[in-house]
């Protein structure tokens, strides 16, 4: 469920919205005894921020910002309890004298007062943390910023020259 505050009705602007969901780990472990682990959690979700991204041809342009919250307690009968939030904040740079070109910025921040079943609540690596595998850092922390610039092939802007550093870490 969510709502945008504008008055165009277009997925731009202002939003806020409430989501519950049911997740399920389950681990079957064999070596010998069979033995079985599985956890539930019932979570209480919501969000809120902005969102203002254009779409062009070759790149986009704009702004998205928000936070979340995810709340996972027994009193909504979940067997698994944590609290975590996440700040996000993705900006899209153009420039009128290279309209082709453009500079994006992502920045993350979250944290979680406990697993979420059984596992650490974030993770890096792989697409948002290029040159390691998907998963390389783990924690109930994280931290990550993302910069590119992106430049197109002079002949044929379809093809774009990426520069890009990422920095990053997971913690407990």
């Amino acid at each position: 469920v969510s709502r945008w505050l504008n008055e165009d009705a277009r997925n731009t602007g202002w939003f806020s919205g409430a989501r519950l969901k049911y997740q399920q780990r389950f681990n079957e472990v064999v070596s010998g005894v069979e033995i079985s682990e599985h956890v539930d959690a019932n979570v209480l979700g919501f969000d809120f921020g902005y969102k203002n991204i254009n779409n062009y041809e070759f790149n986009r342009g704009g702004k998205d910002y928000g936070y979340k919250l995810d709340l996972s307690h027994e009193s909504i009968g979940s067997e698994d309890e944590f609290v975590k939030h996440y700040l996000y904040y993705r900006s899209y740079y153009r420039f009128k004298k290279y309209p082709l070109s453009n500079v994006n910025v992502q920045t993350e921040l979250g944290h979680s007062n406990n697993e979420v079943l059984g596992q650490d609540a974030f993770s890096l690596g792989g697409k948002d943390l290029r040159g390691y595998e998907k998963n390389r850092f783990t924690g109930n922390t994280v931290f990550s910023m993302n910069i590119e610039h992106m430049v197109p092939h002079p002949g044929y802007p379809v093809i774009r020259y990426v520069y890009f550093i990422d920095l990053g870490n997971a913690t407990d």
